[in-house]
């Protein structure tokens, strides 16, 4: 629960209340969330724009980074897609009956054009926003602060070329600030962009979208904290929130981490009741509360693994002769951040686990 107040300055946190509704998000804040703009938190922020309590900000230069890294994940993506469609025809051939016969032909996939159509959805999904024109930027003073090794080009020995795109966007975002008068939050968790940001009079650096978002409802609603930590506190709440993570547990991704040889994790159960350690209210309305819930959790998970126990290693050949399929439950206790939509009676209506995977490291006995 991020209750605490800190300043301003450097890397710190917003105060309670805004001080502007203008924020700017870096190309960071948006790559944390996979330019996903169906994700909670962005689409907390549309909420916000669109009852006038926030205003977004970009520049061409972010917009120029998000599409070529939205072009570049399509990329991978299609050539992952490719290879899940070679390997269903190859099983179809196999087993026609259980796999299915195909219902049409599937269109050829271009990398090229699903990342462009990628990101103009994006921008779609985002406006209205106000684009800054920062490669228009003059250098003089940028290259002042190169010079002087001032942020953001005091890391790695205050000349880090891949810092210009970030001043020439602190620059832009600072000057429309001064011509309107007004300041700006600016959004990142990048550390030099974050100093930079620090740095200018106008310019308000917060480390996560989420923390933006919490001041953003508890100025809408000053007793949405009192009333969330009321339904966090009820029993109804921790059998709500248990049954969010059976409906949503089959999106986390499990990676076996442990001694046992070629060791591979499989999906995960609950195997306990959530503890909650932290929670951060994003949106507010009359009848729900959206909040991002970080819980420990102990899980099942069942390891596949190679039991050499009566095996012998053959040196020459670097491998096992003798070694047999194995199989354990692995109970693991792990941290899982979900986001929420509850209601003032404990009912969850959303659930969303925001945790992609996580390690599991049993079991501790000895096979070898």
């Amino acid at each position: 629960m991020a209750d605490e107040e800190q300043d301003q300055e450097g890397t710190g946190a917003p105060t309670r209340a805004l001080v502007t509704r203008e924020v700017f998000l870096d190309t960071e804040a948006f790559r944390r969330l996979g330019f996903d703009t169906g994700k909670p938190s962005i689409i907390a922020l549309l909420g916000h724009i669109g009852e006038e309590r926030l205003q977004l900000h970009l520049t061409d230069i972010t917009l120029s980074e998000i599409r070529r890294q939205i072009e570049a994940s399509a990329e991978k993506a299609v050539e992952e897609i490719r290879r899940a469609r070679t390997t269903e025809a190859s099983w179809r051939k196999r087993a026609p009956t259980a796999v299915g016969s195909e219902k049409k032909l599937l269109k050829p996939l271009d990398a090229a054009k699903v990342g462009r159509e990628a990101f103009e959805q994006f921008k779609n999904d985002l406006r209205p926003f106000n684009n800054h024109d920062a490669s228009a930027q003059t250098g003089t003073e940028i290259f002042k602060a190169y010079f002087a090794r001032e942020a953001p080009f005091d890391g790695q020995g205050g000349k880090s070329v891949k810092e210009f795109p970030d001043a020439f966007v602190i620059a832009a975002l600072q000057e429309w600030c001064e011509s309107e008068d007004t300041l700006m939050y600016v959004v990142t968790s990048d550390e030099a962009m974050l100093r930079a940001a620090g740095a200018k009079d106008r310019l308000v650096a917060v480390r996560t979208l989420d923390e933006l978002l919490e001041v953003a409802t508890l100025q809408h609603s000053p007793d949405v904290l009192t009333t969330v930590e009321t339904i966090i506190a009820e029993p109804e709440f921790e059998h709500q929130l248990s049954e969010a993570l059976d409906r949503t547990i089959d999106g986390l991704g499990t990676i076996y981490m442990g001694d046992l040889v070629e060791g591979e994790a499989g999906e995960a159960l609950r195997a306990g009741d959530p503890e909650v350690v932290d929670w951060t209210v994003i949106s507010a309305s009359d009848t729900a509360y959206g909040v991002i819930v970080e819980f420990d959790i102990d899980i099942l998970v069942q390891v596949n693994f190679d039991d050499i126990s009566m095996a012998s290693y053959d040196n020459e050949d670097g491998v096992y002769i003798g070694a047999e399929p194995g199989e354990d439950e692995v109970e693991e206790n792990v941290r899982l951040r979900m986001f929420i939509q509850v209601d003032e009676d404990c009912s969850i209506k959303r659930a969303e686990l925001l945790t992609g995977e996580v390690s599991v490291y049993g079991p501790f006995e000895n096979y070898k």
